[in-house]
């Protein structure tokens, strides 16, 4: 009789988390997380900040590396070695000053441009303006700076 009475406890037991937990989720409504304003900004910081933080380590990798190629091949042209063995060493790729002052131009560009807009709240259609007019001026900046170089 007792273990009657613990089977039939366990079975109500069950019988009202279960109904508890259907009363329960019945009652929410549907979780979207698109539609919540919140979760949808703290998604594009994410990514903003993920999209700079590539960005700036791009670049910083890409001077680090330009510095150490010069490094390289002054050091290779000191010891008085080949051509051919300075040439297989050195790294194929002609243009990382151009890229390096190609980032640098396009972040400078892009933080006058966020400064900018940070003086004319609330943000909206005409930050977008300042922002796509801030990133063609960096890259007509690169433009004259490269042409200036090669002359």
């Amino acid at each position: 009789m007792n273990t009657q009475i613990k089977i039939t406890m366990k079975k109500l037991i069950l019988i009202l988390l279960f109904s508890s937990i259907v009363i329960g989720t019945h009652a929410q409504e549907p979780f979207n997380p698109l539609a919540d304003k919140e979760i949808t900004q703290e998604i594009m910081r994410s990514v903003v900040i993920l999209i700079g933080l590539y960005l700036i380590s791009t670049f910083i990798l890409t001077l680090i590396r330009l510095f150490l190629t010069d490094r390289l091949k002054r050091t290779l042209v000191e010891k008085g070695a080949d051509e051919p063995i300075i040439t297989a060493l050195l790294p194929k790729n002609k243009n990382e000053k151009s890229e390096a002052l190609k980032w640098f131009t396009l972040l400078s560009a892009i933080a006058l441009g966020f400064t900018v807009s940070s003086f004319y709240q609330p943000l909206g259609i005409h930050s977008v303006i300042i922002m796509t007019v801030s990133v063609a001026l960096g890259f007509l900046a690169h433009y004259l700076i490269m042409r200036w170089l090669n002359n």
